[in-house]
């Protein structure tokens, strides 16, 4: 097992401080699962959110993974009007 734990703090101007909490617990090198918190996301505004993700390491060169956002902070506008 080996876990690979992250932080990112994010200050922009005007803004309140986004902070990033992850952690990603590796078994045998080919199985990912992951867990992110973040608060204050910086896009189009601030946002909270979590996420979780699964990752298959099927060779040297390729891996298969998905991804859950408990929101959609990357993409808050659609044609049709906001998706948020």
């Amino acid at each position: 097992l080996t876990l690979l734990p992250s932080v990112l703090v994010t200050r922009l101007a005007g803004q309140p401080l986004g902070i990033d909490l992850n952690a990603k617990l590796w078994v045998a090198e080919k199985l990912g699962v992951g867990a992110s918190v973040r608060r204050n996301s910086h896009g189009f505004g601030p946002v909270n959110y979590v996420q979780a993700s699964l990752e298959y390491q099927v060779s040297k060169n390729i891996r298969f993974g998905y991804a859950f956002n408990s929101q959609t902070p990357e993409a808050p506008f659609t044609p049709f009007g906001r998706s948020v």
